[in-house]
């Protein structure tokens, strides 16, 4: 097992046991929605493309919620097995479907898959962040691919303060976060 991996593993138990009670983890959760619907006043964003929450990830389903309900442009991914990322658009939560992997996405349907990605946002899901906006994702590198791809996007992540590092672990294709935001507020990186 590499380094990385090692790290992947400690870092789900941390976050893991980060909350006594669900109570804690929603009061977190919610927080940090908070602070994402304060940040995304300050930018002209037509699409948001955001990842939905699984297992004990910040979760994503009630800001999803908020901003189909305000109007917004919501696209989720959809991850293929040969390492590539789409977005789609959706209406609703219930326009998404289990994959093999017990993560929801959307349909593969062409009408709704997202090819105009100015003025987009990106919810990035991560295990840990460092204050330069490195993170330690989940190993697939699709966030990174897709990043690197659509450089001028704005990148947020989403992660809780306990698991933010002075820096990270990171190679040479993992890319950057302009923003991360914790239960504790906004951070500007250098990404």
């Amino acid at each position: 097992m590499d380094s990385k991996s090692i790290l992947r593993k400690q870092y789900k138990l941390r976050r893991a046991s980060l909350f006594v009670s669900d109570a804690d983890k929603k009061k977190a959760d919610d927080a940090i929605k908070e602070y994402f619907i304060s940040l995304k006043k300050s930018h002209n964003i037509s699409v948001f493309l955001i990842y939905v929450s699984f297992r004990d990830e910040v979760d994503t389903k009630e800001l999803i919620e908020y901003l189909l309900s305000s109007g917004g442009k919501v696209a989720v991914p959809r991850c293929y097995d040969n390492g590539r990322m789409e977005f789609f658009v959706i209406s609703s939560l219930e326009n998404l479907r289990t994959s093999a992997y017990g993560i929801l996405e959307p349909e593969d349907d062409e009408r709704f898959r997202v090819t105009d990605f100015e003025n987009s946002l990106c919810i990035v899901p991560g295990l840990a962040f460092d204050s330069n906006g490195m993170r330690i994702g989940y190993g697939g590198g699709y966030y990174d691919r897709f990043l690197e791809k659509h450089e001028n996007m704005i990148s947020v992540g989403f992660c809780y303060d306990s698991l933010i590092e002075k820096s990270v672990l990171t190679e040479k294709h993992d890319r950057k976060v302009d923003y991360i935001i914790t239960e504790k507020g906004i951070m500007r990186t250098n990404g």
